[in-house]
């Protein structure tokens, strides 16, 4: 079992998530994906991650950029195209790309 360098408190640190977001444990960046604290940034980095449960927790996430979500509701996983057009972030635009595509 991987050790949890980290204590994801909710207040923990923007550069402190911006750190982890790069771990190679799939687990710690799902949790820095779904962060409150997790700046857009990161957002837009874990966006490209090879894990679909890591892009679904962007997806999810209410700090992801606008077009970070257009990017998503193309996504191969259903899961992260849902999340993204149903974020409250999410502009318009994926809503509609969202139901086109699906």
């Amino acid at each position: 079992m991987t050790e949890i360098p980290f204590n994801f408190a909710p207040d923990a640190s923007s550069e402190t998530l911006e750190a982890l977001a790069t771990h190679e444990d799939s687990y710690i960046r799902d949790r820095v994906a779904r962060h409150q604290n997790t700046s857009p940034e990161t957002l837009k980095l874990l966006a490209s991650d090879v894990d679909d449960y890591v892009r679904m927790k962007v997806s999810w996430n209410p700090n992801t950029p606008p077009e970070v979500l257009i990017k998503l509701v193309s996504d191969k996983n259903w899961n992260v195209r849902s999340g993204a057009a149903n974020n409250e972030s999410a502009p318009e635009l994926a809503r509609r790309l969202h139901l086109m595509n699906d």
